[in-house]
């Protein structure tokens, strides 16, 4: 089968961020029974070099001026479909699909989903979407948690998210989403029915060693993590909080890392001896082993969080809220639990004193994930999804 492969990223496993990580292992799975095209847009620096490697790789360069001026231009469109909105984008798309003889587009994230209506034009097209998560979800944990301009912003783009975001899906012949938590969501919010559940893939493929097992709590020092693109406000806000919280604690003998490219001059100004702030690294998992444990207080966003994931599975322990393990382990049977920043900072103190309790967790995390996101799920979804008609049945 021809396959064209549509993202807003460039789709990579080794992007700075879990999305286009968990795109590059898509590309390379459907790659292995299909002839694959991509598309995609290069939105900095980092990505162009990425894209070095792969020379069959169609690509739009873009800029934040250029995101700019698309805000501007549509503002009938949710300001983050807007961005992905393109006419040249839209040229190539129309070109590959004719030139490729594509029989089936796999588009990743919603803002993709406004190129289906080119179904119409190209008809026996199959146009799949990955929705990442409920963009509809996101704005409205931003309207409960913000005030002022800031909530009414959040409650004029929540009403174009919906209408939008609903006339693409309905569009479209698959959708997959990242977790069950979202497949019940938009049958919920919008009356989708033909949703099915890809098991993301984070990073590790069940052979990466574990994390360094804890130490004793003594005066050795130790550290723990927060995991994230810091360019994102959610990921920001809750790394602040982080720091606030493990500031209070005083103990003298941990390190927090908060690991992440893009960190906001507010955060970087937090930097000490206690707090690392390292911006982007080559190598996130070998930063991430460092630690003993990992902490993520999050408040905002939507869908599944690869970071939790990745933690995980590198062996760490993981303290997060619901929104956290949402779409992970939503029960807390591995994660431990903490909401309030008085949550937060005993189960901190616990994992700090108690290095036992450190390896059991850190036991647990491995064993649930590789349980439970296996990536040789997705593999069979695909092969099912994008066999060819005329295979029959296998």
């Amino acid at each position: 089968m021809n396959i064209l492969h549509l993202s807003p990223y460039v789709p990579e496993t080794r992007a700075g961020h879990a999305g286009g990580v968990c795109m590059g292992k898509t590309v390379e799975t459907l790659k292995k029974h299909h002839h694959v095209a991509v598309l995609t847009f290069c939105n900095d620096a980092r990505e162009e070099a990425l894209l070095k490697d792969h020379s069959d790789y169609h690509y739009i360069k873009t800029s934040p001026a250029v995101y700019v001026w698309k805000v501007l231009s549509r503002l009938w469109m949710p300001n983050m479909f807007a961005l992905r909105a393109d006419r040249r984008f839209r040229r190539m798309l129309c070109r590959l699909i004719e030139t490729e003889k594509i029989d089936a587009v796999h588009a990743e994230y919603t803002a993709m989903g406004q190129y289906a209506k080119l179904k119409r034009k190209y008809p026996g097209l199959r146009f799949n979407l990955v929705e990442h998560d409920v963009v509809a979800q996101s704005y409205e944990r931003m309207i409960r948690q913000s005030t002022g301009l800031k909530k009414r912003y959040a409650m004029v783009e929540l009403n174009k998210v919906k209408k939008a975001e609903a006339r693409y899906l309905s569009e479209t012949d698959q959708v997959f989403t990242l977790n069950d938590k979202d497949k019940d969501l938009l049958k919920t919010l919008y009356g989708i029915n033909n949703a099915e559940v890809i098991r993301p893939w984070y990073g590790i493929d069940g052979t990466e060693s574990a994390a360094p097992e804890p130490g004793a709590a003594d005066n050795t020092p130790q550290s723990f993590c927060f995991i994230g693109h810091m360019g994102r406000e959610e990921n920001h806000e809750a790394a602040l909080r982080l720091v606030r919280i493990f500031n209070e604690i005083g103990n003298p003998y941990w390190t927090l890392n908060i690991i992440g490219a893009h960190p906001k001059p507010e955060l970087q100004r937090l930097e000490s001896d206690r707090v690392h702030i390292t911006g982007f690294v080559e190598d996130i998992n070998a930063e991430i082993r460092k630690n003993r444990f990992a902490v993520f207080p999050l408040s905002r966003g939507a869908g599944i969080k690869f970071k939790v994931l990745l933690a995980c599975g590198l062996g760490l322990p993981v303290v997060t809220g619901k929104v956290g393990a949402e779409g992970i382990d939503p029960d807390f049977r591995v994660l431990m639990p903490a909401e309030a920043d008085e949550d937060f900072r005993r189960q901190i103190e616990t994992l700090m004193a108690d290095p036992g309790l450190c390896r059991r967790k850190s036991a647990e995390s491995l064993a649930f994930v590789r349980e439970r996101f296996n990536w040789a799920e997705t593999e069979a979804l695909f092969d099912r999804v994008y066999r060819d008609p005329e295979e029959g049945t296998k």
